[in-house]
């Protein structure tokens, strides 16, 4: 959601381990009204630029009757993860017939009484890998394999917070300052989150012969370059 695209966040769904438990159990589901769903789809859909697909604009419509900012909640993100979107910033038809159906839910009223599911610290660390891969394909624009650095900030405060990265807050202060064209890669998007998994807010645990990203070397290099000014020049 936030793209020049109305600012969104939006891309298409890996299919990690954590995918079974995203797309629910294999126990029998309540019984979907598949008619309503269609309906639903309807009132949401791009009928004049992209037949088929609910695009951002839908995507905030869709957010707004739920009770949803589509530029700041993470939680359009997770319900768009959870019903399985596979393109960037859109759900095409079939995804959303399929999604509802395996979310068991075929209203507005009904989809709403999930939003407490759609809290990503609810999501175990493998789930949120697979969310946080997702969030990375969602937001890309067309046919590039990266995002904006602007589109970067913006994300990573919504998706991540101190719990899960300590490095957030040191990170979004260096890609400030990296060039405004500065582009982002999802292996250094995923590696990110992998590294604040692995390396303490101290960098203790950092290897400067890891296989890190170049952007995460500069990074470390970043932060580490005050301290290293303070005690030189003591």
């Amino acid at each position: 959601m936030m793209s020049r695209r109305t600012r969104g966040i939006f891309g298409s769904s890996s299919s990690s381990s954590s995918s079974a438990k995203r797309k629910g159990s294999s126990k029998a589901q309540p019984r979907v009204d598949m008619a309503a769903v269609r309906e639903l789809f309807d009132r949401y859909e791009d009928h004049d630029e992209n037949p088929g697909s609910i695009t951002m604009e839908g995507i905030s419509q869709l957010a707004e009757e739920l009770g949803m900012d589509a530029a700041a909640d993470v939680r359009v993100l997770v319900m768009c993860w959870k019903i399985g979107a596979q393109t960037p910033g859109a759900l095409l038809r079939e995804e959303w017939e399929q999604g509802l159906e395996r979310l068991a839910v075929d209203s507005i009223e009904a989809l709403r009484s999930l939003l407490p599911s759609f809290d990503p610290g609810f999501l175990d660390r493998a789930e949120y890998r697979d969310f946080f891969r997702f969030t990375f394909q969602f937001s890309r624009e067309g046919t590039h394999k990266t995002i904006e650095k602007e589109i970067v900030e913006a994300l990573l405060p919504m998706v991540l917070d101190s719990n899960r990265s300590p490095h957030l807050e040191g990170f979004l202060t260096f890609l400030a300052q990296c060039p405004p064209n500065t582009r982002i890669t999802m292996d250094q998007w995923n590696s990110f989150l992998e590294f604040s998994y692995q390396v303490g807010p101290d960098l203790n645990e950092y290897d400067e012969n890891g296989a890190w990203p170049t952007l995460l070397d500069e990074y470390v290099e970043f932060i580490r370059s005050p301290q290293e000014s303070k005690e030189n020049g003591r």
